[in-house]
């Protein structure tokens, strides 16, 4: 994939590109920044991942609801934990590492454009990183789920994965090892924090393989040889995880997420679709047939879920996730570019884009660059109809969305920079005016970001329980009076025992029989429950669960569960 011509030599020192980079690297940090901690609501997940570092760091294990735990990869976790020993606020230790791995993604993406269409596409490129609002949205107040984006690991994900697509392109164009050992290892980071890098890089692996005939640069054998250090790279930096899990499971596999993904897949639909949560939660949070467990080992792997596990391997869940794959999710996976607040992709930016697309030259890089795009839409096409679409899967594309974007930009500055010259004088005038309308679009993409999250802040009533959680403040502080030190607190918000001091179980859907049976098994001390989660039918009326009151409970184990007390004593 030699291109036909090279780029002409640019003008501009190393300094002058390294000191625009720090501004863009810089801007980019204020904006998520500002995003992230104006927030006003934790995410379960978010509340998950700095469980699991606090332990690993503590030297409790990577365990979370008091077990060893397989379904999130460890690197985002140890992240948060290190700067979590700075501040004991969660919020701010998750936004915090958000943040700066947000911020550093303009920096693969300016090289990529860079590589592809010049320095200059290289810079509205890695603005557009910076600024593009799907990349910057973070409110999480009063907002549905699908479209409270990115303050858990994905920036980190997103930021690692279009390094490793980055070298990946320029191993394919150049070859060489470091390149390939680079590649390697930035697709093992990436996998360490979020499931979906194994798939990806497969993909590209493949395309590598079959790029290697028309690749005239180096012997196919020596070719052929880096292609496989790029895969072994891959390997070893995954490896520690991997490892993790046979000796916690016994099984080599990808971890609890693909059982998860097996399990709540069907009730997504009328999530994500419907807005109808029920069956989602009553299936992710199902007891076991003894009610000592939960079913899901998405919740911490049990010798239970060990002797479970042996009936099945991790290649025989995902043969099962591939062999039954859901359709229905294409349309929206398309719908979402355009769609939602704020959609993937905004108006203005598919104008650069498609006028990218549609100029000149076709030449063999060009091509080749297409065939590595096609190569990286695969996976997620396939991520989306075999596991579940959110927003949030999608979003590597945006890196490539954003190469494109930067030339157009480009583009459309030299138009204008032409048209300039002609109604004004050659010069520097010209020049900006040149620049005027890329600008102007990556200012309007900037925005479009504090817009949306601004947005946010207005009430949802479809996601009423994050308008609560301004009262679990005052709720935590009550707890933490009447709770011991070293409690165990059962409860459905995970911010709530950690307010509180409490050590954190997860609350499962049952009966209150079966509930009771579990507690009284896990020896847990004291329970916060909504009504709703003892009934495993679909509760009546329309009431969204979230407004019912809590029930806070002190575990009698020689008696009946006492009810100790009800929310409105600390209101």
């Amino acid at each position: 994939m030699k291109p036909a011509e090279e780029h002409a030599p640019e003008k501009g020192s190393r300094a002058a590109v390294a000191l625009g980079l720090v501004a863009v690297v810089l801007a980019a940090f204020a904006l998520r920044a500002w995003g992230l901690f104006h927030r006003g609501v934790l995410d379960y997940d978010e509340s998950y991942y700095y469980i699991l570092g606090r332990n690993l760091l503590a030297g409790n294990g990577y365990t979370l609801n008091g077990l060893p735990h397989t379904a999130f990869p460890p690197l985002y976790p140890l992240l948060v934990g290190v700067v979590g020993l700075f501040t004991s606020s969660i919020a701010a230790t998750t936004s915090t590492v958000s943040a700066i791995a947000g911020a550093f993604l303009p920096l693969p993406v300016y090289f990529f454009a860079k590589d592809l269409h010049g320095r200059l596409a290289g810079f509205f490129a890695a603005a557009g990183a910076a600024a593009w609002p799907a990349l910057t949205f973070f409110s999480a107040k009063y907002v549905s789920y699908g479209r409270r984006l990115y303050f858990g690991s994905e920036p980190l994900y997103i930021t690692l994965l279009a390094s490793a697509m980055l070298f990946t392109w320029l191993f394919a164009r150049h070859r060489g090892y470091r390149n390939a050992l680079l590649a390697g290892s930035f697709f093992g980071l990436a996998s360490l924090v979020r499931n979906e890098g194994p798939v990806v890089f497969s993909f590209l692996f493949i395309w590598l393989i079959l790029s290697l005939p028309i690749v005239r640069a180096v012997s196919r054998t020596r070719a052929l040889f880096q292609t496989a250090l790029a895969a072994v790279a891959m390997l070893v930096t995954f490896s520690p995880f991997l490892i993790y899990i046979h000796a916690v499971t016994g099984q080599w596999s990808l971890g609890a997420k693909l059982e998860n993904n097996i399990r709540i897949r069907d009730t997504l639909w009328k999530w994500v679709r419907l807005h109808d949560t029920f069956d989602f939660v009553k299936t992710h949070y199902r007891l076991n047939y003894d009610n000592t467990q939960f079913e899901d080992p998405y919740w911490g792997v049990s010798p239970w879920h060990v002797e479970m596990l042996k009936r099945s391997s991790g290649a025989h869940t995902a043969l099962r996730l591939l062999a039954h794959p859901d359709w229905r999710w294409l349309p929206w996976f398309v719908e979402i570019f355009v769609k939602g607040v704020p959609p993937l992709v905004a108006w203005y930016a598919w104008v650069f884009i498609v006028l990218s697309i549609a100029s000149p030259p076709w030449n063999r890089l060009r091509l080749g660059w297409w065939s590595f795009f096609a190569m990286n839409v695969a996976p997620m096409l396939m991520l989306a109809v075999t596991l579940y679409v959110l927003p949030r899967l999608e979003l590597p594309l945006l890196v490539l969305f954003a190469v494109e974007f930067g030339r157009g930009a480009a583009v459309v500055a030299g138009w204008w920079r032409r048209l300039a010259a002609k109604a004004l004088s050659p010069g520097r005038l010209a020049a900006a005016a040149g620049l005027a309308p890329a600008v102007l679009a990556v200012a309007a993409m900037a925005w479009g970001g504090v817009a949306a999250n601004a947005l946010g802040n207005r009430p949802n009533s479809r996601d009423p329980a994050l308008s609560l959680q301004v009262y679990d403040v005052g709720f935590a502080a009550w707890l933490k009076e009447h709770t011991p030190p070293g409690s165990t607190l059962m409860c459905n918000n995970p911010w709530l025992a950690l307010w509180s001091g409490a050590e954190w179980r997860a609350c499962p859907v049952a009966d209150p029989t079966r509930m009771l049976e579990y507690v009284r098994a896990k020896r847990i001390d004291f329970a916060v429950i909504y009504p709703w989660e003892t009934r495993e039918n679909k509760p009546p009326g329309t009431v969204p669960p979230a407004l019912e009151p809590y029930v806070f409970a002190r575990l009698d184990f020689g008696g009946p569960v006492t009810v100790y007390d009800f929310r409105p004593v600390w209101k």
